[in-house]
């Protein structure tokens, strides 16, 4: 399907090659074209489901003649004005624990003007109703597989995820690779149903007739990940990632992360006799689809688009609602939030000069070491070491940057990582790992007043005093850390840092395990240990191999342990790293 523009026939190759752990054949939506010559003029031609390829690419990349910054709310759509915050209201819990928000009954504005699938902008009535705050997750949608009730995703993967649906790691992410029939059995599990069209579109924009969730014309990657350039490649976020992209009724997630099947029949245009609680057409051969977005050109509340109901899709997902007085009202429970308590400064926290957080590592002895892993490891034997600050988190691309713009680090020499294309320059990968080589992580920590930390400082941060194989303790999968599981992997490519809430060292240490390998200061020598000091320990005086610790997200649960030496030539690039300071 081409919904924004022409695609490159070259981006075609990469997309295939990217997805070709997905067999199934992507169904052909109907949609529009909106083809741009200047910002004010645009042209719209009905496209037919027969007229299209089967591969959809809209999700993955897009080109679009759009300046930046042109977006639709500044030429098409009049009602822009921001409406007032509604006054907060609670959460509801239905019978199966899933968070709901509450939309008032009474009038709104539906459509616009943009598009003539979205003609004419009209007035609609709807009775109050509550709808999902999030989007469905693979976590919720997984309780109704263990269930016997709903069938599984025809997939388990995502564009760049090899194993997605029933990864805990990807608990809280929006379920995919379902088609309108299993949604809807989902929805009637939960005693609910698949919002109207109307009733999305209501709880995305307000009464207002705003473009945008959020309400102003503004948009970019805080709002959502829903935009697009030539060359970007998508996967779905964590449920309710963007604070600033939920709408009025504190709904989230409507515009971007993944599509959303509503339960109306597709047609190219609306009812104009159905303006009190439209259900749309009786009948048809497509099912409607909200929150398409394939390019800030798309990205508005009423773009509308229609797919083949029996077809599982890679990037939609849905939510479910419910009638205000249905017997689903009833078995709501409120949610009551504690007040927030007043938090005491942790006081091992410390931010450096440069404000990246640190942790201190007390002064003190460890075991340092392992009797059962490989020979390098050997013997088990205690350092004490002096007190030191560590990054919380591994050393981020957007971190290293300043360090590259400020004229001091080199620029990291890696294009693509595991699944990611332009890994290093683009911005949706600014809180994830910087990749690079054992000199640039150096620069980087010098430049910032640190220093890498020694292998001896960096196994007591990742383990603690009381010799665990890993940093969270014992036993490894998905849930804690970013890595190869025996047959398949956990993600597949480096994510964000910080992903792992329950992969924390005892230290709270983010990444230990997983992810990227990191660089540490010293030099490699098999045979270190068997005479290494015992007191802060700095490794060999020379050498032409470089330590790595911690294992990546390709790594098997062997080199995940915190006592795991591996080695690499140092002009190698596409590692980790984090820095150290004395705590003195």
């Amino acid at each position: 399907m081409f919904n924004t523009g022409q695609k490159s026939l070259c981006l075609v190759a990469c997309i295939f090659a990217l997805i070709s752990c997905m067999p199934q054949t992507l169904p052909a939506p109907v949609s529009s074209t909106n083809t741009v010559s200047d910002q004010k003029t645009f042209t719209s031609t009905a496209v037919s489901s027969s007229s299209l390829q089967a591969l959809d690419l809209t999700r993955t990349a897009t080109f679009t003649a759009v300046p930046p910054g042109t977006v639709a709310c500044s030429i098409s759509n009049p009602f822009t004005v921001y409406a007032p915050a509604l006054t907060a209201s609670p959460d509801f819990l239905d019978v199966k624990n899933v968070p709901m928000r509450f939309v008032p009954a009474g009038d709104f504005i539906m459509g616009s003007e943009y598009d003539y699938l979205e003609k004419p902008t009209h007035t609609v009535y709807l009775d109050d109703y509550y709808i999902d705050k999030y989007e469905v997750t693979n976590g919720f949608y997984k309780a109704c597989v263990d269930a016997g009730v709903c069938e599984p995703p025809s997939n388990i993967s995502s564009f760049t995820r090899s194993y997605y649906f029933g990864n805990p790691g990807y608990d809280n992410y929006p379920v995919i690779f379902v088609d309108w029939n299993m949604a809807k059995t989902y929805c009637e599990w939960r005693s609910a149903r698949l919002p109207t069209e109307a009733e999305w579109e209501k709880a995305a924009r307000g009464t207002d007739g705003r473009s945008y969730p959020w309400g102003t014309c503004s948009i970019d990657h805080s709002y959502t990940d829903a935009i697009f350039e030539f060359g970007d490649l998508y996967d779905s976020k964590p449920v309710g990632n963007y604070e600033k992209g939920k709408s009025i009724y504190n709904v989230y997630d409507t515009m971007g992360s993944v599509s959303e099947w509503v339960n109306d029949w597709f047609a190219e245009t609306y009812d104009p006799n159905s303006l009190s609680d439209p259900q749309g057409p009786e009948s048809g051969l497509y099912r409607v689809v909200r929150g398409y977005s394939s390019d800030r050109n798309a990205v508005r509340v009423t773009n509308r688009i229609g797919y083949d109901p029996t077809e599982p899709i890679p990037y939609v997902g849905f939510r479910c609602a419910s009638d205000g007085t249905s017997q689903l009202q009833a078995s709501l429970t409120q949610v009551v939030y504690p007040p927030t308590p007043t938090k005491t400064p942790d006081p091992s926290d410390y931010t450096d000069q440069v404000g990246i957080p640190m942790r201190l590592i007390p002064a003190g002895s460890f075991v340092m070491g392992s009797d059962q892993g490989q020979e390098h490891e050997k013997p088990v034997h205690t350092v004490h070491l002096d007190a030191f600050y560590i990054d919380k988190y591994e050393v981020t691309n957007a971190r290293y940057k300043t360090c590259v713009d400020a004229g001091v680090c080199p620029a990291s020499k890696v294009t693509d990582l595991g699944s990611w294309l332009s890994y290093s320059k683009l911005p949706i990968f600014d809180d994830y790992p910087a990749a690079v080589d054992w000199e640039g992580a150096k620069t980087f920590c010098e430049w910032r007043g640190t220093q890498l930390p020694t292998e001896a400082q960096w196994e007591k941060a990742a383990r603690g005093t009381d010799a665990r194989t890993y940093p969270w303790g014992e036993g490894a999968d998905c849930s804690k850390a970013n890595f190869h599981d025996q047959n398949f992997a956990c993600a597949g490519s480096p994510v964000q840092v910080g992903s792992f809430e329950d992969g924390k060292s005892v230290y709270g240490l983010y990444d230990m395990a997983g992810n990227l390998s990191e660089w540490v200061a010293d030099w490699y020598s098999e045979t270190y240990y068997q005479n290494s000091p015992s007191i802060n320990p700095l490794g060999p005086d020379s050498g032409n191999l470089r330590v790595l610790r911690g294992g990546d997200y390709y790594s098997d649960a062997l080199y995940l342990r915190s006592s795991a030496r591996v080695w690499t030539m140092p002009d190698v690039t596409g590692y980790g790293f984090r820095c150290v300071k004395p705590a003195s």
